[in-house]
C-alpha cells in the first residue's frame, strides 16, 4: 500500500504543479483566488482610501461659479437690444483648525494601518 502511496502523491503533485513554472507563480495563482487574501486586500484597500477622505477636509478647498444671462429688449424705436451678463467667482477657503477632523485623521490612519497588518498576515498564511 505504502508503495503505490508515495508514486501516486508525486503524480498528483506533479500534475498540479504542470501549469506553474515554480513556486513564485504557485503563490502568485493563490493570491489571485484565495478569498480570504482577496478580502482582506480589499479591506486594506478601502481603509486606504478612507485616509484621503478624512484628511480632504484638512487642505484647501477650491470652489468655482459661473453665471450666464442673456437678457433681450425692445428699445423705444423698435429695435431689439441684446444684454449678456458674465460673472464668475472662484473661491478657495480653509479652516484653520479642527480637532475633530484631525482626530478623525489619526483614527482612520490606524485603522488603515491595522487592515494592512491584517493582510500581510492573510499573505503569510497563504504561505503556510
Amino acid at each position: 500500500m505504502k508503495r503505490m502511496l508515495v508514486p501516486m502523491l508525486l503524480g498528483v503533485m506533479y500534475s498540479s504543479m504542470a501549469n506553474a513554472e515554480n513556486l513564485f507563480d504557485i503563490y502568485q495563482l493563490a493570491i489571485k483566488n484565495d478569498p480570504v487574501t482577496l478580502k482582506a486586500k480589499s479591506d486594506r484597500d478601502a481603509a486606504m482610501d478612507d485616509v484621503d477622505v478624512s484628511r480632504a477636509p484638512l487642505l484647501p478647498q477650491l470652489s468655482l461659479n459661473l453665471l450666464a444671462s442673456k437678457d433681450e429688449d425692445f428699445s423705444h424705436d423698435g429695435n431689439l437690444i441684446n444684454r449678456t451678463n458674465k460673472t464668475g467667482e472662484l473661491r478657495l477657503t480653509q479652516t484653520l483648525f479642527d480637532m475633530s477632523q484631525w482626530n478623525n485623521l489619526d483614527r482612520t490612519e490606524m485603522v488603515a494601518a491595522q487592515t494592512d497588518a491584517l493582510y500581510a498576515l492573510a499573505q503569510q498564511n497563504l504561505m503556510l
